[in-house]
């Protein structure tokens, strides 16, 4: 614990020279002594808690936590999570929390901890907390350890802040003049250090000292204050799981039309991490240098509606090397409709009319996932060879020229689960979504369709309407 040193009074005394044009001797007259300086009341450990309490209890809070581990031993990991705290100061209760664990959203409560899948609706899980207020320990005895240092600030459990080592011993804290502060502990060989900002709400925490010279890094983005129904969970109609960790292993329930698609992680062609949703914004452009009308535009226009062709790549190598002709027929069905549709919006801004027993297409963006589980056993460099040989080959006519962009994803139920279960290895599905990504319709791509007739129907889907399903 730091102290500032008791302020020492300094008196400095001027001596006057006696001066030629002063007639009269007189006594040096000492100068104003400088006023004592006050000591900087000390700011203990007990303070440094009191205003992260203060700050986590004044009203309901939200926090994106990410976790980030590193070693000699491995390459750095992190991993995200969410959470949503309201104190509830007169409910004897305790507080009410929420977290967000990937697919897993999770609500303690009045005694009564419930959890589900997001994306599932195959089951939930719900038990009793430990009799008493919501802390950091009867969590624990029903989820994993996590970092919740506001939790335990309100538990007024400190010693439990850093989650996943405890018990921690809070030995100093270090202020700044800015308000902003850094507690200093250790738990048994690591070394523990917390630092919250002048409001009192934490920023970070860091723990060294694991094996292999690991450490963890905890860092605190403050989100949107939550709202009242951000803490109900519609679980109880569900079938039940006997653990939290049986929910990870329930499949997606594929998403209905009118419904959002949640965020797809992917690979560009480049090596490139996107999510699908950012990089397919803006509509198709046709492959570099190609004779194309729209290389004249400066800024392509927002997509009004996304096309998605997702394969299921075999685990069998000659797959890699040679794609189906299905998924090959899929990319050229594509490829015709994002050639009609640039057509369509060119004629639509000179003012034409549609082409005779036509519509004009949408404005569309689209992209071709091939899907390499690695559950399968399918590996980095088969998904490699697969973006080589379906990224081989010149543009051979105008449709061509408008191939779809080329990304992989290494999780099926991540990526083909949200659009159709049951699609194994070699098999195609084609999903159409709108600029917001709601499902408008979902096909499987039959073995042996021609480009053409997938086209039309590619089409007929872009132009239906979006029916918004009924709320449960």
């Amino acid at each position: 614990m730091t102290r500032a040193a008791p302020g020492l009074t300094i008196v400095l005394v001027l001596a006057v020279a006696s001066s030629a044009a002063i007639a009269e001797q007189q006594p040096p007259a000492p100068a104003p002594a400088k006023p004592t300086a006050q000591p900087t009341p000390a700011f203990s450990v007990a303070d440094a808690w009191a205003a992260i309490r203060a700050a986590y209890a004044a009203g309901p809070t939200a926090e994106r936590i990410t976790v980030a581990l590193a070693s000699d031993a491995a390459p750095k990991e992190a991993e995200s999570f969410e959470c949503r705290l309201d104190p509830r100061d007169a409910s004897p209760a305790g507080p009410r929390l929420r977290l967000d664990v990937g697919p897993i959203r999770l609500v303690a409560a009045d005694g009564r901890l419930a959890a589900l899948h997001a994306l599932s609706r195959e089951g939930a899980f719900s038990a009793d907390l430990p009799p008493g207020p919501l802390t950091p320990a009867s969590l624990a005895a029903l989820v994993p350890p996590l970092p919740l240092p506001a939790l335990a600030a309100l538990a007024r459990a400190d010693a439990a802040a850093a989650g996943y080592v405890q018990p921690v011993e809070w030995t100093g804290v270090d202020r700044l003049p800015t308000g902003a502060f850094t507690l200093r502990g250790r738990s048994n060989a690591m070394d523990i250090t917390l630092a919250a900002a002048r409001s009192g709400r934490v920023r970070s925490l860091a723990i060294a000292g694991l094996p292999d010279a690991g450490s963890i890094t905890v860092t605190f983005t403050e989100l949107p204050a939550p709202q009242a129904g951000d803490f109900d969970l519609a679980a109880d109609a569900l079938p039940r799981v006997a653990s939290i960790r049986d929910l990870f292993a329930l499949p997606p329930t594929p998403i209905a039309p009118g419904r959002p698609v949640p965020e797809l992680a992917a690979t560009a062609a480049d090596g490139t991490p996107v999510l699908l949703r950012d990089a397919l914004v803006k509509v198709s452009p046709a492959v570099a240098g190609s004779p194309s009308r729209a290389d004249v535009e400066q800024a392509p226009p927002t997509a009004e509606r996304i096309i998605l062709v997702l394969h299921h790549l075999p685990v069998d190598p000659a797959a890699c090397d040679t794609p189906s002709p299905d998924v090959i027929a899929a990319r050229a069905a594509v490829a015709m409709v994002l050639a009609r549709s640039e057509r369509d919006r060119f004629l639509a801004q000179a003012g034409a009319a549609a082409p005779a027993g036509e519509r004009f297409l949408p404005r569309v963006s689209a992209g071709v996932v091939l899907v390499a589980d690695l559950a399968d056993g399918n590996s980095p460099q088969r998904i490699a060879a697969a973006m080589k040989s379906m990224s081989a080959g010149a543009a051979r006519d105008d449709a061509d020229r408008h191939r779809p962009a080329l990304f992989s994803a290494t999780s099926a139920s991540r990526t083909l689960g949200f659009f159709e279960r049951g699609v194994g290895p070699g098999q195609t599905v084609v999903g159409v979504l709108t600029a917001d990504w709601r499902v408008l319709a979902v096909d499987r791509w039959p073995e042996g369709q021609s480009a053409s007739q997938g086209a039309a129907l590619i089409s007929e889907r872009l132009l239906a309407p979006l029916r918004l399903p009924a709320e449960r």
